[in-house]
């Protein structure tokens, strides 16, 4: 079995290997959370249409197809 102790692991983590990895680990996760924001907006402005047309559609619908 593979053992670690406590001083060897902070060694581990202070390579710059490690260190380079946890950077892009950082940037990772922040884009992530630009792209959750852009997915959110994308659904908030699709309901916004949906919901126009539904009006829209109700509107002709109650002029009898006519525009």
């Amino acid at each position: 079995m593979f053992e670690l102790n406590l001083s060897e692991i902070e060694a581990l983590k202070n390579e710059p290997e490690a260190k380079s990895i946890e950077h892009r680990v950082s940037q990772l996760e922040e884009n992530s959370r630009y792209i959750v924001e852009a997915i959110n907006s994308i659904n908030y402005s699709l309901a916004s249409v949906a919901s126009s047309v539904a009006l829209l559609a109700e509107q002709l619908n109650s002029k009898g197809g006519e525009i």
